[in-house]
């Protein structure tokens, strides 16, 4: 398998619509994420998995003792990953419950297994017992391919809660809510609850709005010392600043003409102001690796942080001064940091026409907004410089209307919902 990935046709807005591609364009997409490794467990483990679930349910025990709760995350440690975490540090409801995580790759569950922490594998076999007895599923995403294949049938009728992978001002063409098929959706804020009610018809009572768990790892973060941080991500700490360049996947790398030409300006512009860029491609962004790879070795000032190699995304938010993007929901996170934004401002008719009606609406990017190269590098002088945010009052309101009161607390009142589902005091 190529790690190579096909350069994209560049439209002269630069803008590629990856997100649309055909069945076939996306399973490669997924394919090409998996390392040699994790996809050899996959073909080895899959068709052993089946064979093992129909054993069991022929002559398996299924006696438990407790609830199982699974969480899981196909992209990393969001959400779900938050309340798995908050669960743990709970003895209380480990006595009441036995709670897992399941990892997506054969990588993750053996990095997971080392901190002693109860994992199953998705396509394994040792967790079959485990998987036909849950009592609930705890997902960050839509869709039966979040649940290990053999369970892909049952995919509408088992007890699930919807956490989220993300709230931001770019919706995504097509989306299927699923509303009916899941027991509770918890969402970031009352007022995003609205937007679901009044754009989607979405049913009151399947709405909670607890906040985005994963924002209480960002907050523990913030009170941690930078120097600390680095440390522990093993990215150096001699740079003054540092940004953090995270556009969604219809933008590619870069908006404008070259793409690597583009990179490679901006990591010359923040050399020369003894900044750190942290390059963080959307997993879904079509570029040559083999081509980003050989820019970002020329510079020292550049470190490529892809989800595969930091699956946090909370640690690299907390350690950066700015964040540049687009339309990518990212920025609604980095709100919790009060600190400077810049957004790429290109193709609304695209994101707000074409891609449907966002959860948040565009006007909530509190920010500098550039739609030209010619403007970004004035605009990001004054962000570096003076940590320039235009409208701080603004900021603030975006902040509590998207996440209501950051108080480290959204994973216990997801883990409430938990409780009432497996009560039985919430219903499909």
């Amino acid at each position: 398998m190529s790690l190579e990935r096909e350069e994209p046709s560049m439209k002269s807005s630069a803008v590629v619509d990856v997100a649309h591609a055909d069945i076939i364009t996306t399973l490669k997409e997924f394919i090409r994420r998996d390392t040699f490794v994790s996809l050899g467990f996959k073909f080895i483990f899959v068709p052993l998995q089946f064979a093992a679930h129909r054993i069991y349910l022929v002559h398996g025990n299924k006696r438990k003792n407790k609830p199982i709760i699974i969480l899981t995350d196909h992209y990393g440690l969001g959400n779900p990953w938050a309340v798995f975490l908050r669960f743990m540090e709970r003895k209380e409801l480990l006595e009441k419950y036995d709670v897992y995580w399941m990892a997506d790759s054969i990588e993750s569950f053996f990095k997971i297994r080392k901190q002693n922490l109860p994992v199953i594998y998705k396509h394994g076999i040792l967790g079959i017992k485990v998987f036909q007895n849950a009592d609930v599923w705890v997902l960050a995403h839509y869709g039966k391919w979040n649940l290990p294949t053999p369970l892909h049938n049952r995919y509408e009728s088992i007890t699930k809660i919807h956490l989220g992978h993300g709230v931001g001002p770019k919706a995504t063409k097509g989306e299927s809510r699923e509303y009916d098929i899941y027991d509770a959706i918890c969402l970031s804020s009352e007022f995003i609850k609205n937007r679901h009610i009044t754009l989607w018809n979405a049913p009151p009572n399947k709405l909670y709005p607890t906040g985005f768990a994963r924002l209480d790892i960002l907050l523990k973060y913030l009170q941690t010392p930078r120097d600390d941080l680095l440390k522990r991500l093993g990215l150096p700490e001699n740079y003054r600043k540092i940004v953090l360049y995270a556009p969604t996947y219809d933008l590619g790398i870069w908006p404008w003409g070259d793409q690597y030409r583009g990179i490679d300006k901006l990591a010359k512009f923040l050399d020369k102001r003894n900044t750190l860029l942290l390059l963080r491609p959307h997993p879904y962004a079509v570029y040559n690796r083999k081509k980003l790879r050989k820019l970002v070795d020329k510079h020292d000032n550049v470190v490529f942080a892809p989800s595969t190699k930091f699956p946090d995304i909370g640690a690299l938010i907390a350690i950066s001064d700015a964040l540049i993007t687009d339309w990518s929901s990212t920025y609604t996170d980095f709100l919790v940091t009060r600190r400077p934004i810049l957004f790429i401002d290109i193709q609304r008719d695209y994101f707000l026409k074409v891609r449907g009606k966002p959860e948040v609406p565009p006007e909530l990017r509190p920010g500098v907004k550039v739609s030209a190269e010619a403007e970004l590098y004035p605009a990001l002088e004054k962000v570096l410089m003076e940590g320039y945010i235009p409208d701080r009052e603004f900021y603030e309101k975006c902040l509590h209307l998207i996440h209501g009161e950051p108080d480290g607390h959204y994973s216990d009142r997801v883990i409430e919902v938990i409780e009432k589902v497996l009560a039985g005091l919430i219903k499909k």
